[in-house]
This record gives structure tokens, sequence and C-alpha cells, in this order.
């Protein structure tokens, strides 16, 4: 099995993010000073945003922002208001068809959206009372996009949706077999790659070219990994 891999940077919000080409702000319930601005100014230029339920709810002295959620002038930026959240016990479930025609099941918490008329919709409940409401939603905003996850959904839709945005961002994704973690580091204008693989098999990754620290030997496309094995490559030059 073939899987793609991003190497992610975790940053706080107090960070500058236009070296970012996409930003995901998971359940970002407290928003710092200046952070709702920072974050206008990020997807206006360009920036692509993925941001979740439960996103802007209070500000850094946990006072609850009015108007509807996201606050501090988000809802106008993601183009959703959150009017109310449907919080389930833990044998509850409902389900979201995404634009796709693949479903998803939906656990914990699922937010009711009020969208602006530009908002795409790109899923919808399947059951309950808000059967047919949008609960994964896309809008742009400059020149930039925020996708917005109204319920917490399994895996493989998440997957599917960064996947999506990625594509989008216009990112390098290297292609990995199962079982192998891929991590980069850049340091002195040079870039190092570093391979762990976490199974007692054999593993071959291609599109590896440097030379590798650990053994001094060149790599020039692909390189095998024993079982449980590791490489730290220093990656070539242009």
């Amino acid at each position: 099995m073939i899987r793609c891999l991003l190497n992610v940077n975790i940053i706080p919000q107090t960070e500058e993010l236009s070296e970012y080409k996409l930003v995901v702000a998971p359940m970002m319930y407290m928003l710092k000073p200046e952070t709702a601005v920072r974050l206008k100014e990020y997807i206006q230029k360009g920036g692509q945003l993925l941001a979740t339920y439960v996103t802007g709810y209070v500000d850094q002295n946990q006072l609850c922002y009015l108007g509807g959620f996201p606050g501090d002038g988000l809802k106008d930026v993601f183009g959703v208001i959150s009017e109310e959240i449907d919080t389930f016990y833990p044998t509850d479930r409902n389900q979201v068809t995404l634009w796709d025609g693949s479903k998803a099941q939906v656990r914990d918490y699922a937010e009711l959206l009020r969208v602006q008329e530009d908002v795409r919709i790109l899923g919808q409940y399947d059951a309950d009372f808000y059967q047919g409401m949008p609960a994964v939603t896309e809008h742009s905003y400059g020149a930039g996009t925020v996708c917005y996850v109204a319920a917490r959904m399994e895996s493989q839709a998440n997957r599917r949706i960064l996947e999506l945005l990625v594509s989008r961002s216009g990112l390098d994704l290297p292609k990995l077999p199962e079982g192998v973690e891929y991590h980069v580091r850049e340091a002195g204008g040079e870039r190092y790659i570093f391979l762990l693989n976490l199974e007692e098999k054999e593993k071959q990754i291609d599109e590896i070219n440097g030379t590798d620290l650990l053994t001094q030997k060149l790599c020039d496309g692909t390189v095998k990994l024993e079982p449980y094995g590791v490489m730290v490559v220093k990656a070539k030059q242009g």
C-alpha cells in the first residue's frame, strides 16, 4: 500500500503565516489578539485554510464572542455562522455525504451552520433534524480559500478533504510505503531527509537523491530500508 505524507510544522497562533501554502487550525476554541486579523490577511493574499467546529468561540479572557461563531470577524471570512452545536452521547452517530458521494460517520460534535450565498457546500448531514444542512463548506476570500469542517468525522473523510486542499496548494507529496516515516529539516542552506522503517519488512522508497550520512553512500533515486532501519540523507542540491 502506497500513501502520501505531508511534513508539517506545529506553530502558535502568533506565528507569521505568509510562508505557508496551507494552514490547518483544528478546534481553535480561543482566539488570541490579532489572530483573526492574521488569518484574514493570510487568506486574502492567497492562503489556504482548513478550520473546524469549535473555532473562535471565546477570546483570551474566555469571554464568548457575540453574534455567532467563529467570532472576531472570522464568520465573514469563513462565510459561515455556527448557530448551534449538537453534542452526541457516546453511542450517537450521524452521517455526512461528501462532494464525491462518499459517506463519513459523525460522532461527538456536529455544528449547525448558516452559510452565505457564495459558499460552496462540500458535504451535507444525512440524518436527524438537521438533515440536508451543510457539514463541510468552502469559501473564497480575496485570493485564498477557507474550508470549514463542522463535524467530527472519521479519519478517511478528513484525509479526503486534506488531499483536496493539498492538491490545490501545490504542495510536494512524497509517496511512501506503509510503515515508513519521512521527515525533512533544513539548516545552513542544506536539506536533510530522515527515513524510519517502523516494520520488520524491508521497504523501498523512490525519489531519494543525496548522500546517506550514516553510511556515506550515494542515493540515486531508489533506496531500501532494512527492517526497523533508519536513514539520514543530505539531499542533493538543485
